[in-house]
């Protein structure tokens, strides 16, 4: 990613960091030092090469761009279809909270997916308002990449909604009659 927003024009840590912190749809976690360890250690491999220093003294940021080698890189990190494990690597908050909500009694189970629903309609319909004014091909495809997986994610909601109140009225039945 770094080597390609060099390859982008966005050739600097700073500019770089920046730019990851605007991506939509990324978890961009890294520090960063991070991104000026990538730097250093793309130039040693001979990947990038600095070009310039720019700003005021003390405050210098370095600008970089591809060389060759680079550019041969990038083009293959693009085109060479992505692994099975890369794939199966669709980060959702939601998910990882779903192996934990059996800690919860069965009512507020229900309620927190609700609350979850709501979230995330509250998504698609700004990201579908964001699509409608896409800037540029690129951000189009990643506001329907992210509205496609949005509505999947609603859908999924749903359905695991309706089978715990399903669950619910289940259990409530069985208790009331083994009470009887």
């Amino acid at each position: 990613m770094v080597l390609a927003m060099v390859g982008d024009g966005v050739n600097s840590g700073y500019a770089m960091r920046r730019q990851m912190q605007n991506m939509k749809g990324g978890r961009w976690s890294a520090e960063s030092g991070s991104v000026y360890r990538v730097l250093r250690r793309l130039q040693g491999s001979s990947l990038v090469f600095p070009v310039r220093k720019v700003g005021v003294v003390n405050r210098e940021r370095t600008e970089y761009e591809l060389t060759p080698a680079g550019e041969v890189l990038v083009s293959k990190w693009l085109t060479d279809a992505p692994a099975q494990h890369e794939l199966e690597c669709l980060l959702d908050a939601l998910r990882t909270r779903t192996y934990f909500l059996a800690r919860l009694d069965p009512k507020r189970r229900t309620q927190t997916i609700k609350t979850w629903m709501a979230q995330n309609k509250k998504l698609i319909t700004q990201l579908t308002a964001e699509s409608a004014t896409k800037k540029s091909d690129q951000e189009g495809w990643v506001a329907a990449n992210l509205l496609c997986l949005a509505k999947a994610r609603q859908d999924w909601l749903r359905k695991m909604y309706t089978e715990m109140k399903e669950t619910g009225r289940k259990s409530a039945a069985v208790a009331k009659e083994a009470s009887a």
